[in-house]
């Protein structure tokens, strides 16, 4: 177990600061602040350890671990009885693929919007396809030169 019976204030605010950068890419509340207590510590901490740190009770802790591991964000560990996580790559790699996924979503609705807009001279749908398709080329490159 972590060495801490309240959760030191400079804990708290790291955790929310990295907490604010995941959810702002997307992922849920709860699971981001998991995974930012999961960056924040530098070994595998157990669900036990996850419950004490974000204060969140083991249903949810349970619940934001299952989607962290769907999203492919963390890697799960036996650990005794129980299970430890950690994350599966660096904050900047996953805040990346993160926003990457943002804009393919953002790109795909907006090829789609275009396939079927009657005033597509009116618009400006194939500039701003081409716009995230260059942002994403951007993201994914970032992502393979970190790799």
């Amino acid at each position: 177990m972590l060495g801490f019976k309240r959760r030191p204030l400079a804990v708290t605010e790291a955790l929310l600061v990295i907490a604010y950068l995941l959810t702002s890419a997307g992922l849920p509340r709860s699971g981001a602040v998991v995974l930012a207590a999961l960056y924040l510590f530098s070994r595998p901490l157990s669900s036990k350890e996850l419950i004490q740190i974000t204060g969140y009770s083991k249903s949810a802790i349970s619940a934001a671990t299952r989607m962290l591991e769907g999203k492919r964000l963390i890697t799960r560990y036996k650990l005794g009885r129980e299970f430890a996580y950690k994350p599966r790559t660096t904050l900047g790699k996953a805040l990346l693929g993160l926003h990457a996924s943002i804009l393919e979503k953002a790109r795909t609705h907006v090829v789609a919007l275009r396939r079927n807009s009657h005033l597509l001279r009116e618009t400006n749908l194939t500039m701003i396809e081409n716009e995230l398709s260059l942002l994403l080329k951007r993201f994914t490159g970032d992502l393979d030169e970190r790799s």
